[in-house]
């Protein structure tokens, strides 16, 4: 049984029809938006921030205007002011501008940015599916299956689980990189703001490789490359590769003149990374805490079996029903993996620093597309063979199962699984606010080490200790604070605070009232600034 005329004729007519275009990719991203949604629409708390790392990246952005010098910033959790303003990355810039200038609340700018970056890369990656699929039977689908499909890490799991004994949904992601938070499949890393803008540019730059316009793929790496050290190396890898296939192939001036400028800008950015931030103790010492060896950054084979095992298997069968001659596309797509999984598992050459950042669904992608045609031709084969009823079963099975990893994630974040949603405790607003609107500057202490990591976010105040891997010496800190404020023991670190916030629920053991006044309280929070710090 074939699909018929009428049915492809339809398809063409949706996707050209530019409403039901935008509301197929709708369709395909609102399924990552729902816990956003969720926490915004029901929680009155809510901080807009819904993974550990987020409120870092607006912290970044507003320590360019409020340490920094409108251009460059200093790490926002080094309370040291002599801290050099070193970093620079441009989507971290527009982002502080944001608050700057448009006084933006910062987790709904963050939220905002990832919702509009969601649909331009939803959007993008139709474009790619277009691409690699020219005959437009079930491609609404296929695209839909490109943004939802995953691997058997949620099966595999649920397996392992069931066999020790275990509730199903105990321990689903445990054999997946980082429990599942290197977002090893394409579509789920459309939950992250960020995350989205970079893959939202890595797709714009593989679209126009793919249509040989060599001069936007350049350009839309190097921006990639200018706000995000990882992925901009790993695709300036990609794209040198390839550039350099390409010249041995065409032999021509202009072809070896793009890989002169692919090279200009890499050795820019490994001037910058490599050699610029390295002259400088509080970057080495950072770097040094970040390449220690952690099971959390590593990439094993088990990992790589559940999330794009089935993939490659595809991939694979696809290569060998073409007689191994692939085309232009499939090679780039073979050089692209290549290139990503060198570097997922380039602890076997040097020393690891955090393989498991250049997973994101950079290993997924190559190996799907270069599948999906060979699956759009066993389809058809299947709907011309069998009835339409039992295709139509298989099919479904077959997608529930590679949705299954998303749809799992998704479920459990829904019911409450997702442990670094940030919301506002009660009084944390306000507090926030009253020392953003006082103009506060200078070091704060506070207990909670969740107040603390939001206050350069939501203020202009340095806490004393903040993010858990930007922080420097934070198990130091962390150990003179607890000793404190449980025992009241004071040092010469006291000396460097400006600012105590102290939760009247949980005040400190003792608080020496003659060189600390109280600058603002209310019923959950009271703030103390030391004597020598001015009221404003």
């Amino acid at each position: 049984m074939t699909i018929p005329s009428a049915s492809i004729a339809s398809e063409n007519q949706i996707l050209k029809n530019p409403v039901k275009q935008w509301l197929i990719i709708f369709l395909a991203v609102l399924p990552f938006q729902l816990p956003l949604l969720q926490q915004l629409c029901f929680d009155q708390s809510a901080t807009g921030f819904l993974q550990y790392d987020a409120p870092y990246y607006l912290a970044n952005a507003r320590a360019i205007f409020e340490r920094g010098n409108g251009f460059a910033y200093p790490n926002p959790y080094d309370p040291d002011p002599n801290s050099p303003v070193i970093y620079f990355h441009w989507l971290i810039w527009l982002l502080g501008a944001g608050v700057k200038f448009l006084h933006l609340d910062p987790g709904m700018l963050y939220a905002a940015m990832g919702f509009i970056a969601a649909f331009v890369c939803g959007a993008l990656t139709l474009k790619l599916v277009e691409l690699t699929l020219p005959d437009p039977k079930g491609r609404k689908w296929w695209f839909l299956l490109t943004m939802w499909g995953g691997g058997i890490v949620f099966i595999a799991g649920a397996i392992g689980n069931l066999r020790a004994g275990r509730p199903l949904m105990e321990y689903p992601f445990g054999l997946d990189t980082g429990n599942g938070s290197w977002l090893s499949n394409w579509g789920r890393n459309i939950q992250f703001p960020t995350e989205a803008v970079y893959h939202g540019l890595v797709a714009a730059a593989w679209i126009a490789i793919l249509q040989r316009r060599w001069l936007p793929a350049i350009l839309t790496v190097v921006a990639l490359a200018a706000t995000h050290p990882f992925s901009g190396l790993q695709h300036l890898l990609i794209l040198s590769a390839w550039f350099l296939f390409v010249a041995l192939k065409d032999r021509t001036p202009a072809a070896w003149g793009r890989i002169g400028m692919v090279l200009i800008a890499g050795g820019l950015f490994a001037g910058y990374y490599f050699w610029f931030l390295n002259r400088f103790p509080a970057y080495r010492n950072l770097a040094a805490l970040w390449s220690v060896p952690d099971p959390w950054y590593s990439v094993c084979g088990i990992n790589l079996l559940v999330s794009i095992g089935p993939l490659a298997v595809l991939a694979i069968c696809s290569l060998y029903c073409k007689h191994w001659r692939a085309n232009e596309a499939d090679k780039f797509w073979i050089i692209a993996f290549a290139i990503t999984f060198l570097l997922m598992k380039h602890d076997w050459f040097i020393a690891p620093h955090q393989p498991a950042h250049f997973i994101h669904g950079y290993q997924w992608l190559p190996l799907w597309l270069i599948a999906l045609p060979q699956l759009q031709s066993w389809t058809t084969l299947l709907f011309a063979r069998v009835s339409r009823l039992k295709a139509s079963l298989v099919c479904i099975f077959c997608c529930c199962l590679f949705i299954s990893d998303n749809g799992a994630v998704i479920a459990s974040e829904l019911n409450g699984a997702e442990r670094d949603v940030f919301s506002f405790a009660p009084g944390e607003r306000e507090m926030f606010a009253w020392m953003n609107h006082a103009h506060l500057r200078g070091v704060l202490v506070c207990y909670d080490t969740r107040i603390s990591y939001l206050t350069p976010v939501y203020t202009g105040v340095t806490p004393y200790y903040g993010h858990l891997n930007n922080t420097p010496n934070i198990r130091a800190r962390w150990k003179n604070v607890s000793a404190w404020y449980r025992s009241g023991q004071t040092g010469p670190w006291l000396d460097s605070v400006d600012y105590l916030l102290i939760e009247r629920s949980q005040p400190p053991a003792a608080l020496d009232r003659s060189k600390w006044h109280e600058l603002h309280g209310n019923p959950n929070f009271v703030l103390f600034a030391h004597e020598r710090t001015a009221p404003r």
